[in-house]
């Protein structure tokens, strides 16, 4: 099923100014949450016990919650801001089949700035410099056998993170991607379309609802 809340036609680079995008973003948001949102973001991912999931961006873990309490599946969470990280350590401390990593994920290993932002933290915002330093691993190295789910909601990290996965082929490990592109990231449109056609060669669109959340699975 595929839902597009403007029902926009694919777009080739940039046609919006940063202005026009964030606006899209918003409508885009709102509709999603009219149109049962957290059925498409918590209750329809068929996953099982077994199943691992990875989440990039855990915050203070309560879509992690959620989904492990209603799937009984294993959750890796990275998370690399060290205070919400610290939270989720106390918070999932007698939650055995969650793991947490205090991690950025991008296309490299190494350390890198980050401004902090409660939610809304990045490695990407102006103001980064003064932030604290932060553990980054290579998004091919978190994908370790079949992945039942990759959860992508880490403030413009997800176009790094899904180049590189698409670059080495490690995306075709992954059967469901749930995936918030940000608008205010870079070329974001050409970005995003950029990947959107290179997924649609090993899987296909259940939804989407553009700069909001959207889903793919494999073929």
């Amino acid at each position: 099923m595929w839902i597009d809340s403007l029902q926009r036609k694919p777009y080739e680079g940039n046609t919006m100014n940063p202005d026009e995008l964030a606006k899209y973003a918003q409508e885009n948001a709102e509709r999603f949450w009219v149109d049962a949102g957290n059925h498409w973001l918590n209750d329809s991912l068929d996953l099982r016990a077994d199943s691992q999931v990875i989440e990039v961006g855990g915050y203070l873990g309560n879509w992690t919650d959620y989904v492990q309490r209603k799937y009984d599946c294993f959750v890796s969470v990275y998370e690399p801001v060290k205070e919400f990280y610290e939270h989720m350590e106390r918070r999932f401390s007698n939650r055995p089949k969650i793991d947490l990593f205090n991690f950025a994920v991008e296309a490299y290993t190494g350390q890198s700035r980050m401004a902090v932002m409660n939610e809304g933290s990045n490695l990407y915002y102006e103001g980064k410099a003064q932030g604290p330093l932060v553990n980054v691993i290579d998004a091919a190295a978190v994908i370790i056998g079949e992945v039942g789910l990759l959860a992508l909601n880490c403030e413009g990290s997800e176009y790094v993170i899904l180049d590189r996965l698409l670059e080495t082929g490690k995306v075709k490990s992954i059967r469901k991607i749930l995936v918030q592109f940000h608008s205010s990231f870079p070329n974001a449109e050409i970005r995003r379309d950029k990947i959107r056609q290179g997924l649609a060669k090993t899987h296909y669109e259940t939804f989407s609802y553009p700069f909001c959340w959207e889903r793919w699975e494999r073929q």
